[in-house]
């Protein structure tokens, strides 16, 4: 954030001076093409990866509004030049009016490219009325006083039906999951664990797949876990080729670097599958639409989780070997803290801290108990609540013949 201001105090300082020096008529110019060439440069420019697609289709709108801009601002004042030049323009009235008319159509071009970058059916209350009338209605009904749903709201479609789980929070706290139901397409309260289980996976691929700020997340995740990797190389480069270096501090230490290099390959694989695991995420996301993403299927949710779980496959035999290094790392980051002489002490200990702290993490992992997303207790004990008053609420509904068909 603090780069960011100096960057714009910088820019508004140059753009000053050349006001004071060089006077308006140059200032102008400057301004215009520095706005003609950064709108260029947000449309032709993307970054690379498809972690960055989200973000590339937001600033690909944002140039792309730049530019209509600037054309409209450059045909509007040809144009008024022409108008004033033929007589049309003569009055201040019908001056004013083209102005007015000028920049109101400036607006409007100008709010094309975002709001079509930006649009999210999900995210939309009178898309889902209009689309699942039954399950909006649902929605509000079974909602309680103080509370709000959640911002997206997508259908997962299982065994062939069509299905919507929805988070309602506290208003005040939005963070604080107050209850959760899950409707079939009717409108429906569906009381199946297995079902909820399944769903809360795919709403979470689904989530993972519309919100830009998660997709925002994501590529900045990637980019240090990059970083990470190339880190922990250089690393155990430097530790290898200072072993006689650690091995001359004792027994005790080299028996820590020993127990470290033992593990080099096993960490890089736990690194690199974490790497390509959110990578995964973000190709699956581009490929289904990102933020238009309306619905989740079975099938291809199953497809996706096999990959997912088969590129994670290396954690299945790092818990127990990484956990019993997580000390060592811990004692041979103090030892090379105080090592003057080998190349980058500071970050060699860091990246080993970063290895007890991957070990420690390691600690309790099970196979079985892995999914790709899943509620706590509370949150399921808060579904169980949630679901018995919306069956009670549905039975009160069917006694006075006022059910969903």
């Amino acid at each position: 954030m603090c780069r960011f201001t100096c960057g714009v105090l910088l820019v508004l300082a140059v753009f000053f001076a050349i006001l004071g020096i060089w006077g308006f008529d140059v200032f102008f110019n400057v301004l215009v093409v520095g706005f003609l060439a950064s709108s260029l440069g947000l449309v032709l420019m993307p970054r690379r990866g498809v972690q960055n697609a989200y973000r590339n289709r937001v600033v690909l709108s944002v140039g792309a509004a730049m530019v209509l801009v600037f054309a409209t601002i450059m045909g509007g004042a040809y144009a008024g030049a022409e108008l004033a030049n033929r007589g049309v323009l003569s009055s201040d009235a019908a001056d004013n009016a083209y102005n007015i008319a000028s920049v109101a159509f400036i607006l409007a071009v100008g709010l094309v490219p975002p709001l079509w970058a930006g649009y999210t059916p999900t995210r939309s209350r009178r898309w889902l009325r209009r689309k699942y009338p039954q399950v909006a209605a649902a929605i509000g009904r079974y909602r309680k006083s103080g509370e709000v749903r959640e911002k997206y709201v997508p259908a997962v479609v299982l065994d062939g039906r069509r299905c919507f789980l929805v988070f309602y929070y506290e208003k005040k706290s939005p963070d604080q999951l107050r209850g959760a139901i899950l409707l079939d397409e009717n409108g429906r309260v569906l009381d199946d664990r297995a079902l909820a289980e399944c769903a809360v996976r795919m709403k979470h691929l689904a989530r993972e797949t519309i919100d830009y700020y998660r997709h925002q997340a994501r590529a900045r995740a990637l980019s240090s876990g990059g970083r990470a990797i190339r880190g922990l190389k250089y690393v155990y480069r430097v530790l290898r080729d200072k072993k006689e270096r650690f091995a001359a501090l004792g027994p005790q230490v080299l028996a820590d670097w020993e127990r470290v290099m033992a593990v080099e390959r096993t960490m890089l694989s736990v690194l690199e599958a974490s790497y390509m695991a959110a990578l995964l995420e973000a190709e699956w996301a581009k490929e289904h639409g990102l933020g238009r993403l309306t619905e989740v299927r079975e099938e291809e949710f199953l497809e996706f989780e096999a990959k997912f779980l088969e590129i994670r496959r290396p954690y299945l035999v790092a818990g127990e070997v990484l956990a019993e290094v997580s000390e060592p790392a811990r004692r041979l980051a103090e030892a090379a803290r105080r090592m003057w002489d080998i190349p980058h002490p500071k970050e060699v200990a860091e990246g080993l801290l970063g290895v007890a702290d991957v070990g420690q993490a390691s600690v309790g992992y099970v196979r079985n108990e892995y999914r790709y997303a899943k509620l706590l207790d509370e949150d399921w004990q808060a579904w169980r609540e949630r679901t018995a008053w919306a069956k009670e609420l549905e039975a009160v509904r069917g006694e006075l013949g006022m059910a969903t068909p």
